[in-house]
């Protein structure tokens, strides 16, 4: 019998970085009250919702959940990403979370 390779499905984000009319409301939250609209998204994602109060931004729960969903890319993305537009990855993120059913 010849072992089989296993082979891990992955995908494309649900929604492109600059897809805010897609869910305004995110667009808005993160717009003009990213602390508290950051700390939304850490709860829904059953993180401690006082972690961003800590400096911890969007880069580790963006990991965590590309990882997850088994979504493209690399923490050099993610890095990039949430280090040049925080509000848009942040919502980027949101979206995604919508797709999955959080």
């Amino acid at each position: 019998m010849q072992p089989t390779q296993g082979y891990s499905l992955t995908r494309e984000w649900s929604s492109g970085i600059c897809s805010c009319f897609d869910d305004c409301e995110s667009c808005l939250c993160a717009g003009f009250c990213f602390p508290c609209y950051l700390c939304h998204v850490y709860n829904i994602s059953n993180e401690a919702c006082w972690l961003p109060l800590m400096g911890i931004g969007v880069f580790p729960l963006r990991i965590k959940h590309r990882i997850k969903h088994n979504i493209n890319g690399s923490i050099l993305d993610d890095n990039f990403v949430t280090s040049c537009c925080p509000q848009l990855a942040l919502c980027q993120l949101r979206r995604d979370m919508k797709f999955m059913g959080f």
